[in-house]
């Protein structure tokens, strides 16, 4: 309802096979007569407002805002009112056949009859024309029409020559048109127009669009112009090394990552780099920016603690168990999140002098998880029993999860089961372990995962021990 209650606005969303369309429309408080035609939104209307001269507002599921201004009254003759419809719609209504279309020449004497009468109603001001072709941009370029919207860019720039928006808006229907030379020499002249922080704004969201619609040239183009604009910005680099990625310019993404890096980015694109040097077998680094990435955030405990066993690097190893207990005790932990930190003390030996703690926090888990779920959390707390030297409270641990699994018993069930019968020197059962290990299917090699990183350290300490058994198991 309007603010002064003489008139109300109404929200219809309809479906259609093109998607969602949106109306609105405007009634007279008085009368329930409309008093405007419904208005066409290319999408779903979230709101609408009126204001006290009839002007309509409506903000639309797309982000975008509709100004309607208020109809004027016409006070015309009927049938100057009847030519105006004519020509609005190129149609006159027949008595018989009901609406016609108006033949080219009829439209044209009409439109030439009617102007002639009411010049004033066809005047429109310049900012009327200048909206109306900034819309029609829009509209071009949605629709991949680049030389329609080149048209009316080149009238919108001849009326305003210093509009870095508009340049550069002309500079992206050049490149969407697959002018690059141009685009860029247009771009860059634009650019330099502008505020810089509306000038990175701007390309931000246009690297934005061109990455939702996974348009990767064209995002890593603004992209290249942002840092250009901004070379002492991390964000840029970070975001550009995911569009490289895309791109399958592995070389070019990792610069941008070791920039983003040394310009002091977040600990998740620390995180990225840290991965990059894993799965090229560089643990040293990849250890290292592991553990730059915790400090900075990032809950990368596994990945840091795998990474320094992989680099031989055992203190590394003790700080990522610690911190990762030491987060897992804070507040109030699920089991799942306690199990999850309890685990990292499994993985070798020597995580901490003492486990009465994370043996403390693993049971706790085991006992919060029901009955039906607790084969993971009995297999957690049977390595690190095994771990502090309790061969057989670990076996007993380990066997009743393995019973609750129900024929899903993993590898580390077996791996941990036979290393805690070895150091009892009880052989066969080893050698059972042994045989039920390899009939569990192993992770794929092919491709890196965390997953086959695990198992391959602990299938290297079960083989290590088994070949130093005294009846070497694996004869």
């Amino acid at each position: 309802m309007r603010a002064d209650g003489k008139g109300g606005l109404t929200i219809c969303n309809i479906a259609t096979d093109a998607g969602t369309e949106g109306q609105a429309r405007w009634w007279d408080g008085a009368t329930g007569e409309p008093l405007t035609p419904p208005l066409i939104h290319p999408g779903e209307v979230y709101q609408g407002v009126c204001s006290r001269d009839g002007a309509v507002v409506t903000a639309c599921q797309n982000g975008a805002a509709w100004v309607w201004p208020a109809a004027e009254p016409i006070n015309w003759a009927l049938d100057d009112l009847r030519e105006l419809a004519e020509i609005s719609a190129g149609q006159r209504l027949d008595a018989r056949r009901g609406p016609v279309p108006l033949a080219p020449a009829e439209f044209s004497r009409i439109w030439k009859h009617v102007r002639s009468q009411r010049p004033a109603h066809f005047e429109r001001s310049a900012a009327r024309v200048e909206d109306w072709r900034r819309y029609e941009v829009e509209e071009c370029a949605a629709a991949g029409l680049w030389s329609a919207a080149a048209w009316f860019l080149d009238r919108l720039r001849a009326d305003r020559p210093m509009d870095w928006e508009v340049a550069a808006w002309r500079a992206h229907v050049d490149l969407a048109s697959g002018a690059a030379g141009p685009a860029e020499d247009k771009l860059t002249a634009a650019l330099k127009l502008g505020p810089p922080d509306a000038v990175r704004a701007w390309l931000k969201s246009r690297a934005d669009l061109a990455a939702a619609g996974e348009h990767w040239p064209t995002a890593r183009w603004y992209l290249d112009h942002m840092v250009l604009q901004r070379p002492g910005d991390a964000a840029s680099y970070a975001e550009r090394a995911v569009v490289r990625g895309r791109l399958g310019y592995a070389a070019g993404r990792i610069a941008d990552l070791e920039k983003a890096v040394e310009l002091g980015a977040g600990g998740g694109v620390v995180a990225q780099l840290a991965q990059v040097h894993a799965g090229a077998d560089d643990w040293r680094q990849a250890a290292s920016l592991y553990a730059a990435a915790v400090k900075r955030g990032v809950p990368a405990w596994a990945e840091s603690a795998l990474a320094s066993l992989k680099a031989m690097d055992r203190e590394g190893y003790q700080k990522a168990c610690a911190m990762a207990l030491a987060q897992a005790s804070a507040g109030d932990p699920g089991p799942q999140q306690m199990n999850q930190a309890a685990w990292l003390f499994a993985l070798a030996p020597g995580a901490t002098a003492d486990y009465s703690a994370v043996i403390k926090q693993a049971t706790a888990a085991v006992a919060a998880t029901p009955p039906a779920d607790r084969h993971n959390y009995l297999n957690t707390l049977g390595a690190l029993l095994y771990r502090a030297g309790r061969d057989r409270e670990a076996i007993d641990r380990l066997r009743e999860g393995i019973k609750l699994s129900r024929g899903g018993a993993v590898a580390e069930d077996w791996i941990f089961l036979g290393l805690a019968h070895l150091h009892l020197g009880e052989a066969d059962e080893a050698k059972r372990c042994l045989e039920r290990f390899h009939n569990v299917p192993a992770p794929p090699r092919d491709t890196f995962s965390w997953q086959r990183i695990e198992y391959d350290l602990l299938r290297e300490q079960f083989e290590s021990a088994l070949a130093e058994s005294p009846s070497n198991l694996k004869k």
